[in-house]
């Protein structure tokens, strides 16, 4: 169950990585291109080995410049290429 401990201790936690991190997340707000900073708080809870008790974690994690990159792509190997006129078009592109 999350009863109030937990909650209690989750805010403890946050304002300590808040506190930790405030220098670089500064730094990292000054030398952003546009002027923006995503910080983001994320909590795993589940359930402890010992009874009547959560494991926590908590991960913060901000950045100066967002990196996003995708690559998709399907591949099917039996497929053969099509020789026409002077030219090999490759399928599934």
């Amino acid at each position: 169950m999350i009863g109030e401990k937990t909650i209690a201790e989750m805010k403890a936690i946050a304002a300590e990585k808040i506190d930790t991190y405030a220098v670089k997340m500064n730094d990292s707000f000054l030398k952003s291109d546009d002027g923006k900073l995503r910080v983001s708080l994320s909590f795993d809870l589940a359930a402890s080995e010992k009874p009547d008790s959560i494991d926590l974690d908590c991960t913060i994690s901000f950045t100066s410049e967002k990196i996003k990159d995708k690559t998709s792509t399907t591949i099917t190997e039996n497929q053969v290429e099509l020789p026409l006129e002077r030219t090999v078009y490759r399928l599934g592109k």
